[in-house]
């Protein structure tokens, strides 16, 4: 009796992760943003077509055939870096689901926070691309931080860290001269998000 295991071990067995799906995704990506930006004119969907599958065909084709170098084949980075970053995402909605649940609504959209969420999740999906490619060392460090491997640098990067947080919390205000600042401000602005 076939069951969805076998189905999917079959899939796996065609090559539906190892050329199908990467194909799809380059595609799809790149005709996304040929559409986008309209490179060649309003009505030239059919150029994007054909561009974004020649550029799909070039990223899976030299996979399918082991031409890439070893370890810096963008196929089998991809496919172990994207299941880590629907991780991330996954986590991400549910933090936004628990905060949800006690009746609060995170408004990030229109506030500052809104460019520190970015390059927080810009520097994860960085560093997992990183990881996936080989680029960090085993401490998930890049080669050129290797300084960082030492517990007592490490310790006191996060000594100064914590110092200048809590002394940017204690003297840090708002520009307009409020009577509220550092962490008096900092507590009122997330309770606000919060609302």
């Amino acid at each position: 009796m076939a069951n969805f295991t076998d189905l999917f071990i079959w899939f796996d067995k065609m090559g539906l992760a190892d050329s199908l799906i990467p194909f799809m995704l380059i595609f799809t990506i790149t005709y996304a943003v040929l559409d986008r930006i309209k490179l060649f004119g309003d009505s030239k969907k059919n150029i994007h077509i054909i561009l974004a599958m020649i550029l799909g065909l070039l990223f899976v084709i030299p996979h399918v055939t082991n031409s890439y170098p070893t370890g810096a084949d963008p196929v089998e980075i991809i496919n172990t870096a994207v299941p880590n970053v629907g991780v991330l995402i996954i986590a991400i909605i549910m933090v936004m689901l628990i905060v949800g649940v006690f009746g609060a609504k995170l408004k990030v959209k229109n506030s500052p926070l809104t460019s520190i969420v970015v390059l927080v999740a810009f520097g994860l999906v960085l560093y997992i691309f990183g990881q996936a490619a080989g680029w960090w060392n085993k401490s998930g460090f890049p080669r050129f931080f290797g300084f960082l491997n030492d517990p007592e640098t490490m310790a006191m990067i996060v000594i100064l860290a914590v110092f200048l947080i809590f002394v940017f919390f204690l003297v840090g205000g708002s520009s307009e001269g409020n009577a509220k600042n550092g962490l008096g401000s900092f507590l009122d602005y997330f309770k606000g998000m919060l609302e």
